[in-house]
């Protein structure tokens, strides 16, 4: 899958980010990423450990903090699809094979099993809403899109994050 090319970045922190939903991209020049996901006050993501039920707030501190580099993509209201809690207490952790930490993330915005990467998500939301409002933060100034990487690299990761000898 070819990494997704973004028109436009933002190079500042979002304001009144509580009052809004946003995809969160960590590692966002990595392969792979990872997503989280933030509606409103709540931020939501399935990692290799669990799944995270966090305060907005509290990984926004997180997100200065540590300066991990951090793509932020706004998302209109209209195409939350589903109760985010609901949709993340059906998976227990990220694991190989599935579920990773797109599966919730699809299911709550609508998505459909087409949907297999990062890349083909911001397709389809930028087609949806007419465009992406991107925020990237502690990135490279030449920074302009995701990484190229494929569905096995993405499990590869996953395994290699559970390995009880790491």
């Amino acid at each position: 899958m070819a990494g997704f090319h973004f028109k436009s970045l933002i190079r500042e922190w979002p304001t009144k980010m509580t009052n809004s939903n946003w995809l969160w991209i960590w590692n966002a020049d990595k392969i792979p990423p990872h997503i989280g996901i933030s509606i409103q006050k709540d931020y939501f993501s399935l990692t290799y450990k669990m799944a995270e039920f966090k305060q907005t707030l509290s990984m926004i501190k997180k997100a200065k903090r540590s300066a991990i580099p951090l793509l932020l993509v706004q998302i209109d209201d209209a195409f939350i699809q589903a109760d985010a809690t609901t949709s993340f207490q059906q998976y227990s952790k990220a694991k190989v094979g599935g579920p990773t930490c797109l599966t919730p993330i699809k299911q709550l915005l609508g998505e459909g099993e087409q949907v297999n990467q990062l890349a083909e998500l911001l397709l389809s939301i930028e087609k949806r809403q007419n465009g992406l409002n991107v925020f990237a933060l502690h990135l490279k100034e030449d920074y302009k899109q995701l990484p190229n990487y494929t569905v096995e690299e993405i499990m590869k990761r996953i395994g290699e994050l559970n390995d009880p000898k790491r």
